[in-house]
């Protein structure tokens, strides 16, 4: 069964909590949460989705590359360096652009 979620935008409060870990991989919840992540990026012909997007706060996102779906589940940042400017969009009628500068630590 496909399900739509729907994506959660800015002010929502779930796109500034801190997120959970997921601790469980063979829990009915995550597995629910990894096909809902699925069928939302789908609907939305997104490229990547996040959790949070979809108003669940865990650390866990999903990213369509050529036809092939990866899965990043607790992912961390290790190391930050240089500079990067990247475009995001959230649907077609709705693209940012940010540069950031990020140190190394």
């Amino acid at each position: 069964m496909v399900v739509n979620k729907g994506v959660v935008f800015y002010p929502s409060k779930v796109l500034r909590e801190k997120c959970t870990d997921i601790e469980d991989f063979a829990s009915e919840e995550f597995l629910t949460l990894m096909q809902d992540l699925a069928d939302t990026l789908a609907a939305y012909k997104a490229l990547g989705l996040a959790a949070p997007q979809i108003g669940v706060p865990k650390r866990v996102f999903v990213t369509n590359v050529e036809g092939q779906l990866h899965y990043f589940i607790n992912p961390k940042i290790v190391r930050q360096e240089g500079s990067i400017t990247t475009k995001e969009a959230v649907s077609p009628s709705l693209v940012c652009s940010r540069e950031s500068n990020a140190q190394q630590r």
